[in-house]
């Protein structure tokens, strides 16, 4: 029993280019394919990092709508009239006239504010007539100004 050979032919020249090109275009076709894995992966990373930056900067806008802003308060005591910038508390944070190392309390109905030595000594706080109180643009000008 003999095994049969089988018979090959040489390849022409316009059919060797032929079978060239074919190569080259699955080569190419294939490149494209595993390129696009990566085009896809690179536009992925980079709308991470956007969608990271557009969270932060919403972060940062909710926290500074919600966190207390200062105000210009003018307020006044037998003829004397004073500008000061006043800070609400905030968590923890005591209020604060950035002018004066007394504790300050603000009554928003009376329109009254209280400098006081103590807060559990109320007998020695000193009473004084908001007479208008301004937004933060003010005492931002009030701040750089004085």
């Amino acid at each position: 029993m003999s095994i049969k050979i089988k018979q090959q032919k040489l390849l022409s020249a316009t059919e060797l280019k032929k079978q060239q090109q074919a190569k080259k275009l699955k080569q190419s076709a294939d490149q494209i394919k595993s390129d696009v894995p990566k085009l896809s992966q690179q536009t992925s990373s980079k709308s991470k990092v956007a969608l990271l930056k557009l969270l932060f900067l919403a972060l940062v806008t909710v926290i500074g709508f919600l966190s207390p802003k200062p105000s210009l308060i003018i307020y006044e005591k037998s003829g004397l009239v004073a500008k000061s910038i006043y800070w609400p508390g905030i968590f923890n944070l005591e209020q604060v006239i950035l002018d004066s190392n007394l504790k300050v309390t603000l009554d928003n109905k009376e329109e009254n504010i209280f400098f006081c030595h103590s807060i559990s000594n109320i007998s020695g706080c000193q009473k004084y007539r908001i007479i208008k109180k301004e937004g933060v643009l003010s005492a931002l000008t009030h701040l750089t100004l004085d």
